[in-house]
């Protein structure tokens, strides 16, 4: 049987464990540990989505969702395709799901939900992505 410690390993975002050790607790005893939590890192992304036909939907946004493995559609952002097919926008870090959605108009509460998904491609960032090209059909 696996232990916490391979468990969490095992289903964990990857590289966000740099270093560990294990370490057995006892029944009520105390334990003190000393937990560094990295500073989350922002990248810019831009890119563009090609289609064979003019941009005709005004509310087509590309998603990131991250990419876990073992949740899916947990966590996630999106931003808005422009009409010359042009998104922008800031990550953190990590692996994730792209996807083009085309969104319902947003409503009072600036709630938005995708009416449907055109595709989706695994996307890593790691580093600012300022070219990323995404095909729509």
């Amino acid at each position: 049987m696996p232990t916490a410690t391979q468990e969490s390993a095992d289903h964990r975002v990857p590289d966000a464990v740099t270093e560990a050790l294990s370490f057995e607790v006892e029944a009520g005893e105390t334990v003190n540990v000393d937990i560094q939590i990295p500073k989350p890192v922002w990248f810019n992304i831009a890119g563009r989505v090609r289609r064979s036909s003019p941009f005709e939907q005004p509310n087509v946004h590309v998603m990131f969702q991250r990419n876990m493995g073992i949740l899916p559609d947990v966590g996630g952002t999106g931003f808005l395709v422009k009409s010359d097919g042009s998104f922008d926008g800031m990550l953190l870090g990590g692996s994730y799901l792209a996807s083009l959605h085309e969104m319902t108009s947003p409503e009072p509460s600036g709630y938005t939900r995708s009416l449907k998904q055109f595709g989706s491609t695994v996307v890593s960032v790691q580093e600012d992505t300022l070219n990323l090209e995404l095909l729509m059909q």
